[in-house]
């Protein structure tokens, strides 16, 4: 049996983002991918490319700075200059700071004419500059939550807008306190939808709620989780996540390298594992789509 999959806690899941996304990706914290450029080129190959560049760059300014291609490269700068800068082997004040801002200029061509062959404006864009925007504009997650049109999940906003502001309050502090899980949590937003369809009234919902608290709605088993999970699952989204997509170009753009789930409505169309014994289709696709069965039971689903 695979060890058991890491779980964030109850309040950092349930604020957590989740966006719109193709069926089969995992919409748990995913950020949509910038729109597909058919000249894009590869991440390995582009690496590999700025790489050599970079190598070559330094091997030209190496043999500049040796002078194994010679003094011809300094040749403008003795024709812009006064020769009265080098009568003495280029030590005076103006001579030496001409040197100086010549060989930045010469520099500052090299890594232009290189930084075009090896892309590196293009490798900055791809893999520096978004560590940069994800280190000063990511937000923290209570300031995302507050900063949501619905309000923070936590404090339950839809019930305190239809008037169960106790039960909202019981809730909210079972949820803080640690008391809640996302079992809990499926079970009661089905029950909650039960009033909101009129087969459960306002006032019954709220007793129960009160009473229980967390615990409310149980399943006649008792069990409120699973004794063990070995996949990750999105109850709020109802998803159960099988890994990463494969960076290919056989699969399609948006599946590329995000994170593979499966939902009831994709399993309601079909499913074919193909692999060899022992490769891991009981273990990797198999239980954890039972799991997912098992835990949309738990939850009334």
């Amino acid at each position: 049996v695979p060890a058991p999959a890491a779980r964030p806690s109850f309040v950092a899941w349930l604020r957590a983002p989740r966006s719109e996304a193709a069926p089969g990706v995992w919409t748990y914290e995913h950020k949509p991918k910038a729109p597909e450029e058919p000249d894009r080129i590869p991440g390995q190959r582009l690496l590999g490319g700025a790489l050599v560049a970079l190598l070559c760059g330094w091997l030209v300014w190496s043999l500049l700075w040796n002078g194994y291609l010679g003094g011809y490269w300094l040749w403008p700068m003795y024709l812009l200059t006064p020769d009265s800068w080098y009568e003495r082997g280029g030590n005076t004040q103006a001579g030496w700071w001409s040197q100086r801002i010549y060989i930045g200029i010469v520099l500052a061509i090299l890594a232009v004419i290189f930084g075009r062959v090896g892309h590196w404006p293009e490798v900055w864009r791809r893999y520096v500059a978004p560590l940069f925007r994800r280190a000063w504009d990511e937000p923290a997650p209570e300031a995302a939550a507050a900063g949501r049109p619905e309000g923070d999940p936590v404090e339950w906003p839809h019930l305190r807008a239809a008037g169960a502001h106790s039960a909202a309050d019981r809730l909210a502090a079972d949820a803080r306190a640690g008391a809640m899980s996302d079992v809990d949590h499926a079970r009661i937003e089905r029950a909650w939808q039960s009033v909101r369809a009129g087969r459960n009234s306002l006032a019954s919902f709220t007793d129960t709620v009160l009473r229980h608290g967390a615990a409310s709605y149980g399943h006649p088993s008792g069990a409120r989780d699973l004794p063990v999970r070995t996949a990750r699952h999105d109850l709020l989204a109802h998803q159960v996540r099988l890994g990463t997509a494969a960076e290919d170009p056989r699969n399609p753009y948006q599946h590329r390298g995000v994170g593979l789930a499966l939902d009831p409505e994709v399993l309601g169309t079909s499913l074919l594992a193909v692999g060899p014994p022992g490769s891991g289709k009981t273990g990797r696709v198999v239980r954890p789509v039972v799991e997912s069965l098992c835990l949309q039971a738990l939850a009334g689903q």
